[in-house]
């Protein structure tokens, strides 16, 4: 059942209700201000995705207010000093009580994370890699890549190649496995057929770099030079 309470600090111009609405008691026109006999549910807008709705604060003056945080305001309290509100659900359309809470910034983060609601990774707009390439440079760099060979491949900075090395971005993906060598002078014992192969079949997409490493007994490094041409360049022209 849908409950409505005045919402504080508005002088009994405004209701809040449990299911995440809006409405008005005030009226204002040329002939002054008078309180409606029936009242006006308010549509408002948005701001950052999240409902806004337009007030008009008796000391205050017209401004617009977060829906879910005047319902929360309403029928819980005010919101006290390193808290934020919170959709339990990671829906910022339903600002229904029953889905809101204050909590602190690192909980309300932690909750975007389990909703998958935090553009981490590809989703961030600012993102100039794809995860398969992120994972790509990590194996590459276990298997004795070098940073610099790195950010001129995959046409990034050092610094950004250092970073997800180093785990301090792209944290969400997991680091590649240990790789263990025999030797780290291992040579290399493929043949111009296999090489071709190795290109052909990668080119097609069939194929990840890690399988042809493991299928041909090479490292990732090798097979990666060998598909960008950096090794054996000749053979297949």
């Amino acid at each position: 059942m849908e409950n409505w309470k005045p919402i504080p600090e508005f002088a009994g111009r405004y209701d809040a209700s449990t299911e995440g609405r809006v409405r008005s008691w005030y009226l204002a026109n040329q002939f002054g201000e008078r309180r409606r006999t029936h009242p006006r549910p308010l549509t408002g807008g948005r701001t950052s995705g999240y409902r806004t709705v337009c007030l008009i604060h008796p000391e205050e003056g017209k401004q617009w207010y977060y829906v879910h945080r005047l319902v929360l305001q309403t029928f819980v309290g005010e919101c006290l000093e390193g808290q934020e509100a919170s959709h339990t659900d990671g829906n910022e359309d339903n600002c229904c009580l029953s889905n809101l809470v204050w909590e602190h910034h690192k909980e309300n983060e932690e909750r975007k994370v389990g909703h998958g609601t935090v553009p981490r990774g590809e989703r961030n707009g600012h993102a100039v890699l794809t995860e398969k390439q992120v994972r790509e440079i990590r194996l590459l760099h276990s298997d004795g890549m070098s940073n610099k060979d790195l950010a001129e491949q995959f046409s990034v900075s050092p610094s950004e190649v250092s970073s997800i090395i180093n785990m301090r971005v792209w944290t969400h993906l997991p680091p590649p496995p240990v790789l263990i060598r025999k030797s780290m002078k291992r040579k290399c014992t493929l043949c111009a057929e296999q090489v071709i192969d190795i290109r052909g079949r990668y080119a097609q997409g069939d194929v990840s770099q890690s399988e042809l490493a493991r299928q041909f007994g090479v490292s990732h490094v090798t097979i990666n030079r060998i598909v960008h041409r950096k090794l054996w360049p000749d053979i297949g022209v």
